[in-house]
């Protein structure tokens, strides 16, 4: 006897995991060729907050960055910057012996200066880098599975190995549209988020981030394992009132472990 399977849809999930998920109260047990009537593992349905989060790691990079390269060989007559200072767009930051000034495209922060007086250089050989610092912001790769949750405006919470015990905030300020594949062959999107109050965060250092992606104050909880996908839709299978779940044997009616995922809405 085929077995009917009804469906309860919970709408409201779509901004927290990207999918319609469907409610869960039972699946049908693998059946043997003896077996008449389903049986059914059954698991009841929670309920509660669910705030969803989306995991990352980056790098603190800045706003806009110049390499400032030397235009032709000559000797360096005088570098006109130092480490830390404050330049402003078209600001001198070398001289070259053969009267070339070299200037910078952007306004921002000397960061790296590689070359002294009296040095010779080629043609396109980088003498000095300035960084726009304002804001710094951390570059975050997310994974192609995550990505549709994210979205600008979303919270973030950023913690950094060369800072233990220390954590930031911050917002989503850009979603990339164009992934690439990382050293281990995983499809990754660029997110930029905008550090608040940055005090002690250096450019380059390593960092981790939670993205907070929104929340339902009346979400249902399910087994992840009771989740299947039928023609692309991620559902849960409802039996019958008429079919009475058994208990068989060490199940005792439940046992499906794992995580658990969620759906907003109610019944």
């Amino acid at each position: 006897m085929a077995t009917r399977r009804t469906y309860i849809g919970i709408g409201a999930a779509v901004l927290i995991v990207g999918g319609v998920l469907w409610v869960y109260h039972g699946r049908p047990a693998e059946a043997s060729s003896t077996q008449t009537t389903p049986a059914y593992f059954v698991q009841t349905v929670q309920e509660g907050a669910f705030q969803g989060a989306v995991s990352a790691s980056g790098t603190v990079t800045a706003t806009s960055e110049a390499a400032i390269e030397s235009p032709t060989a000559a000797a360096v007559s005088q570098i006109n910057v130092h480490l830390g200072q404050n330049v402003a767009s078209g600001a001198t930051v070398a001289t070259l012996s053969n009267g070339t000034t070299v200037t910078t495209p952007i306004s921002g922060t000397v960061v790296n200066v590689t070359v002294s007086g009296g040095d010779y250089v080629s043609a396109g050989q980088v003498l000095v880098t300035v960084a726009n610092l304002s804001p710094l912001q951390v570059t975050l790769e997310v994974p192609e599975e995550s990505i549709t949750q994210v979205k600008t405006g979303d919270s973030v919470t950023l913690t950094f190995p060369a800072l233990p015990n220390q954590s930031y905030t911050g917002t989503v300020n850009t979603v990339g549209e164009l992934g690439t594949a990382n050293t281990s062959g995983v499809v990754v999107f660029p997110v930029t988020v905008t550090i608040q109050n940055p005090s002690g965060i250096l450019l380059g250092m390593d960092a981790n981030a939670t993205i907070h992606t929104g929340s339902v104050s009346q979400a249902l909880y399910v087994p992840t394992a009771a989740i299947q996908t039928v023609n692309g839709t991620d559902e849960v299978l409802v039996p019958e009132k008429s079919l009475t779940p058994p208990t068989l044997g060490g199940f005792g009616g439940g046992g499906f472990g794992g995580g658990s995922c969620c759906a907003g809405g109610r019944r």
